[in-house]
């Protein structure tokens, strides 16, 4: 196991998300140990704890308690990470949760070998729970809220633009695995949906059809996203091998721990 990572779209997204709201962009990155350089390039990877700390920053600082939650409803993924890219190019939304348990590394990598599914698709009385399985969910109320809402958010945006007849609501349920916020509001406000926190799990609840939602496509540019993203997946890889090695030996060795995490 290596220490989780995230694309560093993210803190750069919701850096400037709050910078917008008025927070001090400089004093966001030194509480959260981050330099403006290692996110100017959305490819680069972030340590998890780094972006927890700019979002529990910029909450404070904005004096917004609902932040994350809001920044998830305002950016969308394709403006964060190349898994937003590959959304917009696949042939129809039912290999969208496919698509998402290969490349969510590459948004949210949690350290651990990819030995289990990201997004479990659940049968339920005719819908579909779609499971968000990592315990980085679990552990992350921020992380969890902020997804959440920029997932459904884009999801609708994409139904309309495509026409899609929405008889029934995308999501129809949403559990929280979380306690209830003091901005319950603002849930009720974004999802509209019945929600329910301190669930025993992070689920959307979807009608079938949602599944099989055509999407219009361009075979070369769905060529050039999906061989951009397997290099980039490649890359995590082979730098999560190489990193756990190391730091396996050193710890062995009994070299002080920060050596391990320099660089």
């Amino acid at each position: 196991m290596t220490k989780a990572t995230v694309t560093a779209g993210l803190p750069k997204a919701f850096l400037d998300f709050a910078v917008a709201r008025g927070a001090d962009g400089r004093m966001l990155l030194q509480r959260s140990n981050i330099s403006l350089d290692e996110i100017l390039d959305a490819d680069n990877r972030i340590p998890l704890t780094s972006y927890v700390e700019l979002l529990t920053a910029g909450i404070e600082v904005c004096h917004e308690p609902a932040l994350a939650l809001l920044f998830g409803e305002a950016v969308k993924m394709q403006d964060i990470s190349i898994v937003g890219l590959l959304g917009e190019v696949v042939e129809s939304s039912e290999s969208g949760p496919q698509l998402l348990n290969r490349y969510a590394p590459l948004l949210i990598d949690d350290g651990h070998d990819q030995t289990a599914d990201f997004i479990e698709l659940v049968p339920d009385n005719g819908g579909i729970w779609m499971k968000f399985t990592s315990s980085v969910y679990v552990d992350h109320p921020l992380l969890t809220e902020s997804g959440f809402a920029r997932c459904v958010c884009t999801a609708r945006s994409i139904f309309e633009s495509n026409g899609t007849q929405m008889e029934t609501p995308f999501p129809e349920a949403i559990h929280f695995a979380h306690s209830q916020p003091e901005y319950r509001a603002e849930y009720d406000r974004i999802f509209g949906v019945p929600l329910v926190f301190e669930s025993d799990m992070n689920a959307m609840l979807l009608d079938k059809k949602y599944l099989s939602v055509t999407t219009a496509t361009n075979p070369y540019l769905s060529q050039l996203v999906t061989r951009h993203a397997d290099e980039m997946l490649r890359r995590l890889t082979h730098s999560k091998s190489i990193r756990g090695h190391v730091e396996n030996h050193l710890i062995g060795s009994g070299r002080p721990a920060w050596i391990s995490h320099s660089g």
